[in-house]
Formats: structure tokens, sequence, C-alpha cells
């Protein structure tokens, strides 16, 4: 048996017995049972070594009540108020009695969760602690930090079943404790969640019954909306489903506000999340004083901090000043200041000229001002979600003459989207999707294969775009995104028209309001569109120009018309949970502001998350506005022509005598209207259309 092996061989050592100690003072520890600040103030000293203020208290109030009965908070606590301290020394409190048997603590990364557990130990590991909770702290002294040792500690002949890991600590049971076998595990949010679990001595799985989020965004993470959306399914999701079905797990997120619309930003905001019962601290409720003092402290402590007053200056000036500069404020803590300071009041202050107004205003308000301007509108899912028209995936609607699509190529996927559009301008979504090869989570591996990848993906969307079996006679344009692998997509597009010569099948390029214009030589125009135009590129082909910034605009703004409205955008189906990350994409690009640049509007936008369908609805609804290709124009005329003879006549033209073994049961005007009359209605003549070439 190793060294130490046994918790008797070490207590004969180090504390000459052979047995447990009993508690040094068991009344002391039953009266910290139900008193947490107690508890920490008395087993913790060395930490929480000024007073608790109010705020600290109503902290404490709030995960002794979450520790004790359950429920979900979210409390967003000023940056260095010993946020994390409270929470470590919580989770100990709650362990060491048994208030919970499985505590699951979730940090932004790895390394902060390990750091979580390390505390915790180090707590636990604590001299005054010893004294009253013998049965917890000796045996993991006994292991002196090697984990090694955990398997084959023994007490009076058993098993102790300690764990001690960088990520997960299970204390030991020794004499039947309420806190024997606790468990206290960390992970990153975004690593390891789901299926969280420890197996008993019976051999059962024993879940989590409670999780704590301690700060689980990034700086990185609060300024990207994917990013965002990603963690709140996690906790939505994976965190609060741990316990699974027959247990309701407790958890609290302790925070701080980083950026407007950020992860705690969103959990703290009680119309959004009323169940988290979101509570913000601010460091300064409100400043008192007079804009005269204030102004004079601002310019002594630049100058002291510039060299030209002497070191405390500042102070100085505070305590001559201090009742009438403090008179009327309101403080978090009014005993969180340092040593050359004189109060809080001006601890804070000096945070506020330090680190700036935004910075302040976020990590110590948990209230950080928005630096995006005022944009014309905000498009959000639901507003996406709510304009469903209860049409079948794949119908065109009546008197819709103009049916496009667009294709956008990423490596992750190939989107593509069809759009049917009228007179008025109504663009109606008829079908979407993401197409990748079989087998694959990528439409291409590594750049060696890459240009393959491209064209086969192309091809294969293109084709099942045309043989779809509701709108695949009826689409005249599919446009492909040029933006990324622009040769490649040049070069596949125009094999696919030589396929296609009735369609048109074409490269297309975004640009921004400022960058459009369309050629002033109209013989370079195939088509000529609502500010989009097909103009030849290069030898043999042509590309699809249009303004990026101008669509995108009118199709968003589609999605907030009232319904009838002339111009609105529409979508297929009936239920709007088919259409999750449909919205989430047309929803990514979020218009921040528009000016006017040499008469045309430019846009700034900010890309929250993947946005392929919000490019491919643009793409194809400017493309729906070319209207017909010529050949195909050509077509549709000599059957309604021949149409028209046939029924002038009253005679059966040779061309459509019946073949031999055919019945004669299908008219032969039929066989000649057989490709035009899949239109509702005859296709409406564009007054601008210039031809030539394919087109």
């Amino acid at each position: 048996m190793a060294k130490h092996a046994s918790v008797e061989h070490w207590c004969e050592e180090n504390l000459r017995r052979k047995t447990l100690p009993k508690p040094k003072e068991p009344n002391r520890r039953e009266d910290c049972k139900q008193d947490l600040p107690q508890f920490l103030r008395i087993y913790l000293p060395w930490i929480y070594t000024r007073p608790f203020s109010d705020a600290g208290l109503r902290f404490l109030a709030d995960m002794q009540e979450l520790m004790l009965h359950g429920g979900l908070k979210c409390i967003a606590q000023p940056r260095g108020t010993g946020k994390t301290a409270l929470i470590s020394g919580s989770m100990l409190w709650a362990a060491v009695y048994g208030h919970r048997r499985y505590l699951a603590a979730f940090a932004a990364k790895d390394d902060a969760a390990d750091a979580l557990v390390k505390d915790i130990l180090a707590n636990l590991q604590g001299s005054v602690l010893q004294e009253d909770f013998p049965e917890y702290v000796i045996p993991f002294l006994a292991i002196e930090g090697r984990a090694q040792r955990c398997s084959s500690q023994t007490y009076n002949g058993k098993q102790t079943r300690i764990l001690q890991k960088t990520d997960c600590l299970i204390l030991p049971s020794l004499l039947g404790s309420p806190g024997d076998g606790v468990i206290i595990q960390a992970a990153g949010l975004t690593g390891a969640v789901r299926g969280m679990h420890q197996v008993a001595p019976d051999g059962s799985w024993v879940r989590p019954d409670f999780a704590l989020l301690d700060d689980p965004q990034t700086r990185e993470s609060a300024k990207s909306a994917s990013q965002t959306d990603e963690r709140e399914r996690i906790i939505l999701g994976d965190v609060l489903g741990l316990a699974g079905h027959d247990v309701d797990i407790s958890a609290v997120m302790a925070c701080t506000v980083i950026s407007p619309g950020d992860l705690a930003d969103r959990f703290l905001d009680v119309g959004k999340r009323p169940e988290w019962r979101g509570q913000r601290e601010r460091l300064v409720t409100k400043w008192g004083g007079s804009e005269k003092l204030w102004g004079e402290y601002d310019q002594l402590w630049r100058d002291e901090e510039a060299g030209r007053q002497p070191r405390g200056s500042c102070s100085a000036w505070w305590e001559a000043h201090r009742a009438a500069i403090e008179k009327g404020a309101k403080i978090l803590d009014p005993h969180l200041f340092g040593s050359a300071e004189v109060s809080a009041l001006q601890h804070a202050r000096n945070l506020y000229l330090k680190h700036g107004e935004f910075a302040f205003q976020a990590e110590y308000q948990n209230d950080p001002p928005s630096l995006t301007p005022e944009a014309e509108y905000h498009l959000t899912r639901e507003d996406v979600l709510g304009k469903l028209n209860h049409l079948g995936r794949g119908v065109v609607p009546e008197n819709c003459p103009r049916v496009a699509a667009g294709v956008d190529v990423n490596r992750y996927a190939m989107s593509w989207c069809v759009v049917a559009s009228n007179l008025a301008g109504d663009v109606f979504v008829v079908d979407y999707g993401w197409w990748r090869p079989k087998g694959r989570r990528q439409v291409w591996e590594d750049s060696d294969n890459r240009e393959k990848k491209i064209a086969e993906g192309i091809n294969a969307v293109v084709d099942a775009i045309f043989a779809h079996g509701k709108y695949g006679d009826l689409v005249e344009t599919v446009v492909v995104d040029a933006g990324y692998a622009a040769t490649t997509v040049y070069e596949v597009a125009q094999s696919i028209q030589l396929r296609y010569r009735h369609r048109r099948v074409v490269a297309g390029r975004g640009l921004p309001g400022d960058k459009y214009f369309p050629p002033r030589n109209r013989k370079a125009i195939f088509a000529l569109g609502v500010e989009a135009d097909v103009r030849r590129q290069y030898p043999g082909g042509s590309v699809f120009y249009f303004d990026s910034h101008w669509w995108h605009i009118s199709t968003q703004k589609g999605w907030l018309l009232a319904p009838g409205a002339a111009g609105e955008t529409s979508l297929f189906g009936k239920n709007a949970m088919q259409h999750d990350e449909f919205s989430l994409q047309v929803t990514a690009d979020e218009l921040v502001s528009t000016e006017v640049v040499s008469g045309r509007t430019v846009a700034t936008w900010q890309v929250n998350r993947h946005n392929e369908q919000g490019d491919c609805l643009a793409m194809a609804a400017a493309a729906a506005s070319l209207g017909m290709p010529a050949q195909r124009r050509k077509e549709e005329k000599m059957a309604r022509k021949l149409s028209k003879n046939v029924q002038k006549n009253g005679q059966k033209l040779d061309a459509f005598a019946p073949s031999e073994g055919d019945s004669g049961e299908n008219p032969p005007e039929k066989k000649v209207l057989s490709h035009a009359a899949k239109r509702v209605k005859p296709r409406h003549k564009r007054s601008n259309w210039v031809s030539g070439g394919l087109f």
C-alpha cells in the first residue's frame, strides 16, 4: 500500500492519533448550516476580509435561496467586487452540508472553470474548516495533491471514494455525514456539457442538480451575435437539461455586461427572460456633488497622473471637499477602495477616469451605452417568422410571372433560395436549402479539391432547381455568387448555360450602392432589371451585377410591411419552427446606418452570424426583376402563335398529327401549349429588355 494510503496512517503521523478528530465546535458548525454569510466569515476569514456590503448580502441571500429551495437567477455584479470568491465559498458551503448532491460550474473557458475548482479545493483545506469538518478536510490533506492516491485511500478498511482532479472534486464518504459523496465539477460552457454525470457506488448515474454559470462569456463572444446565440442555446438546452426529466435543476448566472445585447444583457432582461429574475448591481447608483466639484477633481486627477501635481494631491483634495462632493451619493460597497484613497466614491471616480465612460458603464455599471447609430428599421426573427403565407413548399403563387434563384458558394454548404415575384414587386420565398456532398460536413475539406467540389456543388444545386417538380420549369434565372472562387464560378456557370439554353445561369457580383452603375453602353447589357443587370464581362460569358445594399434593404423592409402592401416579402409554410435557421440567416445582416454618396444610398452593416440565406434572397429577388430570358420568350411567343392558328382554322396541323400507337386522347393544341400552359397567366413583356447573345 502506498504511503499515507489510509486516513488512519496520515492521522497517526501528522496528528498523533489513529482516528478522525471530532468537530471542535459542533454548535458553530450547526449554526452555519442555514447561514451562508456566517459560514464565510467564520470558516474562510482570510478571503472575506471586508465587511459584507448590502449588495454582497443580497447576492449571498440569493445563492442561499437557490441552493436550499431551487429556482433560476441572473445577477450582474460590477467587475472586481469579489463575485467569484463569493461563488466558490457558496459552493463549498452547499457541498459540506449536503444541500446539493452534484454542483456543476461553467465558465467561459475550460481554464477559468478549472481555476474555480482549484479555489474551492484551497478553501476546503483551510485550518478553521479542518477543526469543524475533519471528515472532509483530512482525506484531501492525506493525498497531498496526488490524484493517483485517491483510488487506494481507505478508512476503517473501506474506500473513501474521494476524487481530486483539475476539473472535478468528490467529497470522501467516511462517517455518513450529509456531504459524503457530493460532487463538484467544472467545465467550459462550449465544451463537453451535454451528458455530464458521475457513477454512484451502486452503479447508478448521478446528474447535476445545481448549475452555476460564472461569467459565461468572453469579450470576443460578447461582440458576436452568433457566438452569443450559441451560448444562449447551450444554457437553455444543454445546461438546464442536465438533471433529466425527474429533477428540476437550479441555476444561477453571475455575470458582468460587456456590450449591449450580449449574453448577460439577454438573461438580465426580465421582459425576455422573466424566469431568470435578472438583477443588475451598479457600482455607483448616484454620484452626488455638483458639476463644478467633479470638474475640479477630474482636472486634478489628470494633472496628478501626468506628473504636474505631486502624488496624494487628489486624496488631499477629496478629504477637504468630501462632505460636499459625497452629499447625496449612493455607492454599492462603501468598503471598496484602496489604501491611498479616501472613500469608495473616490475609488469609483478614479476608475471612471482611468477606464473611460464606455468601459466604466459596461464593467462597473452593467449598462454599456450603444455605440451603434440608430438605424431606420430593425429586423428580428419574429418579423420573418410572422410573414408566413400558408402556401406549400415549392408552390409558386398566382400572378407571379418571374421566378429566380440565388446560390451562395461557401465551404460549409452551398446555400440556395428560390423566389417568385409579381409586377407589384412582392417577393415570395418559394423554397430554400443547403447542399453538401453525401457523408460530408463541408463542401470541400482541403484546398486540393476545392475547385472540383465547388463545380460539383453548383451543378448539383442548379440541376436540382431546374428538375424540381413544382417550380423547376418556371425558374428563369439562377445567379451563382462569384464573391468566392470567382474564376471557377464563371467557368461552371458558363458550362451550365450551354445545357440550359432557354434559361439564364450566370455568375453574380453584388456591389455597394456607390459602386453599382449600369454600363452606359447598352450594347454591353444582355438584360436590365431594377438596380441589376446582366452584362458582357469576359469572352463568351456574362456576369450579373446588382446593388446589394439596395436589394438587402428592400427584401428586409419587405418583412416589415403589412400583409397585402406592395413590395412585401413573405415565406412559404404554416409552421414557423421549420424556418428557424432561415430566419437566423436572413436577419444576420443588421443595418447600422445609411448615407447618400454620389446620389446613391450606401449602407453600413453589422454581420452577426451566418448570412448566406440573406445573400441568396437578395440575389434571387434582384434576378427576378430581370424578367424572362429572350430565348424562352421567343419559344412561348411561338407556342401562343401556333395555338391561335389552331383555334382559328379549327384544323389539326400535320406536325401535330397523332403518331402510331397514339390514341389521340390528348388534343394537339394541348401538346402545343404543354410548355406555356404551366403558367397561370402569360408572361408580361418588359419594355426595358435588351436582348443579345444567349439571352
